[in-house]
């Protein structure tokens, strides 16, 4: 059975993002255990898409 080229980009790709999540986990990682509170901080907007500046709006005020 032969594979499909289509696929193959994609599957590269996912691995790419995996590759990138798990460096980024290890650096959120060591940051905790070093107890750099800013640097945690930081990386955990970058996992979320956050950017620094950023402000916070809740749709709802009344949920927590």
């Amino acid at each position: 059975m032969q594979k499909d080229p289509s696929l193959t980009g994609v599957v590269e790709a996912a691995l790419e993002i995996a590759r990138k999540r798990r460096d980024t986990l290890a650096r959120l990682r060591a940051a905790v255990e070093s107890g750099d509170n800013t640097k945690v901080f930081e990386i955990a907007r970058e996992l979320c898409g956050v950017e620094n500046d950023e402000e916070s709006h809740r749709i709802n005020p009344r949920v927590n």
